[in-house]
């Protein structure tokens, strides 16, 4: 039963992260489609080169615009 539980919150934390990942990657984007070409340029270079530096940052602003999400969506339910 513990191997059930065990997998089940594996899976669900894995769908968090990739998640995240995406949802801070398109809100990056979004930030740098704002700058114009310079700015896209400089995203498409950051995720060439330093690639596990900018998943870490987009883990962590799609974790946070996720919760602001989940948050705002708790305040309209009200």
């Amino acid at each position: 039963m513990n191997d059930i539980l065990l997998i089940i919150i594996t899976i669900a934390a894995g769908f968090l992260g990739f998640g995240a990942l995406i949802l801070g990657a398109l809100g990056l984007y979004s930030v740098a489609e704002q700058k114009g070409v310079l700015g896209i340029s400089i995203y498409i270079a950051c995720w060439l080169f330093l690639g596990p530096l900018i998943a870490t940052v987009s883990v962590i602003v799609g974790l946070y615009l996720l919760f602001q999400l989940v948050k705002g969506s708790r305040a309209s339910a009200t």
